[in-house]
């Protein structure tokens, strides 16, 4: 597994910022992860500004600013800062493990999401449609296990993970639907505009980075790590608010 995320690094260019060498410690990984994303925002934020400055582009993040405008501050923080990243992290990153109970948990967190949009509620907000949610969500995660465990499909899954192939893919794809699930964030001319790409391109950097984390140290550490990256965009939010 180390050394597929090696050759992944490469591929994506960012070979730099890890290593595949068992002397890195938990600690460098992380954070060498952490300035890598910062480093990518930065660079599409300037470029968006210089574009915009230039009456290019036109595009706006209102997402956090409007949530924490709608919203108390205490709930706002926990919405972002800790409930967020844990289901995001179940639903995109869950699948990548091969491991049966991550992958139910992933399928249940999807359930969970699909619930809140048939409803058209704020994914996060805890009212009763999310606890009607998170009921329908666990008894999806019993089924599943049950499921895996107790016929061939758990096996088959198993030898589906053992191809890199279809794992390199399965992050691609995980990455793609994790930046696209941010575009509600950003109001745009069109969907495929130049500025909203661009505003994007950190998710999903961002997208293949917690990929690589989770496979090294585990979901825990993902889950960390995307904790500590939507920090700092909280902190400007709710200093920001009206």
């Amino acid at each position: 597994m180390n050394s597929y995320f090696s050759n992944l690094s490469s591929y994506l260019g960012i070979q730099y910022f890890f290593s595949d060498n068992n002397t890195i410690t938990l600690t460098s990984f992380l954070l060498k992860s952490w300035l890598f994303i910062y480093a990518i925002k930065f660079t599409c934020f300037l470029l968006i500004f210089i574009l915009q400055k230039m009456d290019f582009v036109s595009i706006k993040n209102v997402g956090l600013t409007n949530w924490a405008n709608d919203t108390s501050t205490y709930v706002f923080i926990f919405q972002v800062f800790i409930l967020g990243p844990i289901l995001e992290e179940i639903l995109f990153r869950g699948i990548l493990k091969g491991n049966i109970y991550l992958v139910s948990a992933s399928i249940s967190a999807f359930v969970f999401f699909c619930v809140k949009i048939y409803y058209k509620k704020n994914f996060y907000d805890v009212d009763e449609k999310f606890f009607f949610a998170l009921l329908l969500s666990i008894v999806t995660f019993v089924v599943f296990v049950t499921v895996f465990r107790f016929t061939n499909i758990g096996v088959n899954i198993s030898k589906l993970y053992a191809s890199n192939t279809y794992l390199r893919f399965l992050i691609v794809i995980s990455a793609l639907c994790f930046a696209y699930w941010h575009s509600s964030n950003f109001e745009a001319k069109d969907f495929l505009s130049i500025s909203l790409i661009l505003a994007l391109l950190p998710h999903f950097i961002s997208g293949i980075v917690y990929s690589g984390v989770c496979l090294k140290y585990g979901i825990t550490y993902s889950i960390m790590l995307h904790m500590s990256v939507n920090l700092l965009p909280v902190l400007q939010a709710v200093f920001q608010k009206k």
